[in-house]
């Protein structure tokens, strides 16, 4: 369970902001917090994948899967259920599944995708996504009264296989996972509310 814990990022993070706003880019925050906001971003989805990794691992105990499938739902505005988010309203946030053989993207609800990948019927399974400083990041945008967006762009390779070590599927998938954050008035300044949203993929090929 230590090492569960050490993977997940708390859901909500917090940071003092400089009280001095400017003009960037037609943003009204500092240059430097829009590096931080992006930076912030990256790590969020570092630390999701993170999460899906172990929830796959069958090697994990199916307590502990299901566990880490809880604490990376949080990391979802809404939980991963319903939420409102300037001014829209969702059932929850999707998740976007492709194969090799089934290119389109099929929408799903995260939280029950996070469901069917504890369950699926391949003896192993191993999720490995790109590292941190190689994942890239959209221009921030905002969209409402101190709320901001970034898409973050990364690649994740599927591999299942048999008991004795053969491969019996591989692909990798170029996936973009949107980052929803908020700047709220604190006690002491304001603070970044950080949350993700819907997870896109792009584009798949086998391995």
């Amino acid at each position: 369970m230590k090492k569960i814990l050490q993977s997940i990022i708390i859901a909500t993070i917090i940071i003092i902001v400089d009280p001095q706003n400017c003009r960037s880019q037609g943003l009204d925050v500092t240059p430097d917090m829009v590096e931080e906001m992006v930076t912030r971003g990256k790590q969020y989805v570092y630390s999701l994948n993170k999460n899906i990794a172990y929830m796959a691992n069958k090697n994990n105990s199916l307590a502990d899967r299901e566990f880490t499938r809880t604490s990376a739902l949080a990391m979802f505005i809404g939980d991963g259920y319903g939420y409102e988010w300037n001014g829209r309203v969702s059932d929850g946030v999707i998740t976007e599944t492709t194969s090799v053989r089934n290119p389109t993207p099929r929408r799903q609800l995260t939280h029950k995708y996070y469901s069917r990948l504890i369950n699926m019927n391949y003896p192993q399974i191993e999720i490995n996504s790109t590292q941190l400083h190689q994942m890239k990041a959209s221009d921030l945008k905002k969209v409402g009264e101190g709320k901001y967006e970034v898409s973050i762009c990364y690649e994740q390779e599927f591999r299942a296989t048999s008991d004795g070590g053969w491969q019996l599927y591989g692909d990798r998938t170029t996936k973009k996972v949107k980052v929803l954050i908020e700047i709220r008035e604190g006690v002491d300044g304001k603070r970044l509310i950080i949350r993700l949203g819907d997870t896109m993929a792009l584009e798949t090929s086998r391995l």
